[in-house]
């Protein structure tokens, strides 16, 4: 990853923050020099293109990808990554079943997964905003974002758990997904 990546804004391919999120998370996790504008806008229209195949477009465009449907996603950009430039996307989602955890263990998971190298997270950001976003480094203080809507980073503190109205930002477990770009073997 290079402090010369930069993200793609929403608009600038097209309006869906949640196929935004997973080429920002390719785009920061990958060596240098990252995805050019052609590469980024073509592989959004492959992520587009299969969503489009597998569910209600109108569905996707008005209320955003499910974490099914970035599921999808992923995968076909995993296959896009390994066609043109011989690497792999690993996705794992470390709370994929688990909705009852303290954010001590969402906040120990993020920051173990992104000390390593070509690493994101590719999350949904709830309360008051709705949003898939990547985070791509947690410290006690603040969350930093590389982020299709602008945002630079969040602290920590305005941060609560799933349902605490509280709470300006939550994190819900179960749609983060940790990603790494590697060489395909």
């Amino acid at each position: 990853m290079s402090a010369t990546h930069a993200p793609w804004q929403q608009g600038a391919l097209d309006s869906l923050c949640g196929i935004y999120s997973v080429i920002n998370g390719i785009q920061y996790a990958a060596p240098d020099p990252g995805l050019s504008k052609q590469d980024a806008s073509y592989l959004f229209g492959e992520i587009a293109y299969e969503l489009e195949s597998r569910s209600d477009a109108g569905d996707l465009i008005g209320y955003g990808l499910t974490r099914r449907s970035l599921c999808t996603a992923l995968r076909t950009a995993d296959t896009w990554l390994t066609d043109n430039y011989d690497l792999k996307l690993r996705a794992n989602w470390p709370f994929y079943r688990s909705t009852d955890v303290s954010l001590s263990e969402i906040f120990d998971a993020l920051q173990s997964h992104l000390l390593q190298p070509h690493s994101a997270a590719v999350c949904a950001i709830m309360g008051c905003i709705n949003h898939w976003t990547v985070i791509t480094e947690f410290t006690p203080g603040r969350i930093r974002l590389f982020d299709s809507y602008g945002m630079k980073f969040i602290r920590t503190s305005s941060v609560g758990p799933l349902g605490t109205e509280e709470a300006r930002y939550q994190l819900p477990p179960t749609n983060m997904v940790f990603i790494q770009i590697t060489e395909a073997t």
